[in-house]
């Protein structure tokens, strides 16, 4: 039951409702992406004697996967509703007074904390051989300079205010398994997004959608190195911290999977990878 309302709420048919949404118009954008990248793709000698079927197929994967991360951080932002509450998990994040919104889904920071600056200072503490735990980070805004300048507004995967009305910001990946060299970057503009919200009790996390070596297995992704356990969440863990009541990582995949299915997605796809295949042909 939502706070501050007598009307029970299934859980379940939400979650049903709002992947139904996302799925539906991630195949609307597939449709759109994929017969512009094989028209691109036409030309491009380094495929070699790959036949049409192959070159199809990779395409597809590169369309799934370009569009398949704002659809699930969307996911992510509506189901956190659920459990803390729609005012909970504002659009914007702010240290200053601006009426500023962005037209669109995504949150943001709006600061007028130097980012650019601050995250440059802690790339150069960031050391493997002395990882940031919940506790650490905390120290940051008194090892740091923190300069202020005009506002400016940074995209956050996802934010929002928990039980206790302390603010939680994420970076979220798909499994986590980040280019090693970029690794130390990536941390260090996330904790520079940390740094911009000017609150030292804001929690910030490294959050994966699902754990590459299976769920009920160690995670050894690149962040490791740099991050304590108690600032990583990784895949159920993440999706057990957002879920509401009720609703566990498992019952979730299910209802995932059932959605999946519903739309036919799997056959959506071969045929338009079928038809688009076919077009092609008739244009060389």
């Amino acid at each position: 039951m939502l706070k501050g309302t007598s009307m029970s709420i299934n859980f379940e048919d939400e979650i049903r409702k709002i992947i139904n949404e996302e799925l539906s118009g991630l195949i609307d954008h597939i449709n759109e992406c994929f017969l512009c990248r094989c028209k691109n793709k036409k030309h491009n000698f380094l495929l070699g004697n790959f036949d049409d079927k192959v070159k199809a197929n990779m395409v597809f994967v590169s369309c799934f996967e370009s569009q398949i991360g704002n659809r699930i951080e969307n996911i992510c932002r509506e189901i956190a509703k659920l459990r803390y509450g729609t005012k909970n998990v504002p659009q914007k994040i702010s240290n200053v007074d601006t009426e500023f919104k962005l037209n669109a889904k995504k949150q943001y920071i709006q600061t007028n904390i130097d980012y650019k600056f601050v995250t440059g200072q802690i790339f150069e503490k960031l050391d493997p051989n002395n990882k940031y735990s919940s506790q650490k980070v905390k120290t940051l805004f008194d090892d740091i300079t923190i300069t202020r300048k005009g506002n400016c507004k940074l995209l956050v995967d996802l934010a929002f205010y928990d039980e206790n009305n302390e603010l939680n910001i994420f970076e979220l990946k798909a499994g986590g398994m980040l280019d090693s060299s970029k690794a130390k970057s990536d941390l260090a503009k996330l904790l520079g997004l940390y740094i911009t919200t000017d609150n030292p009790n804001t929690h910030v996390y490294f959050a994966t959608i699902y754990n590459f070596n299976g769920e009920d297995n160690n995670w050894d992704g690149s962040p490791s190195r740099f991050f304590e356990n108690d600032l990583l969440l990784i895949g159920k863990d993440f999706w057990n911290k957002i879920l509401p009541n009720g609703v566990n990582f498992e019952k979730f995949v299910e209802i995932y999977n059932e959605i999946f299915e519903k739309l036919e997605i799997n056959k959506k796809m071969q045929d338009l990878i079928d038809r688009i295949m076919e077009q092609v042909r008739h244009e060389r």
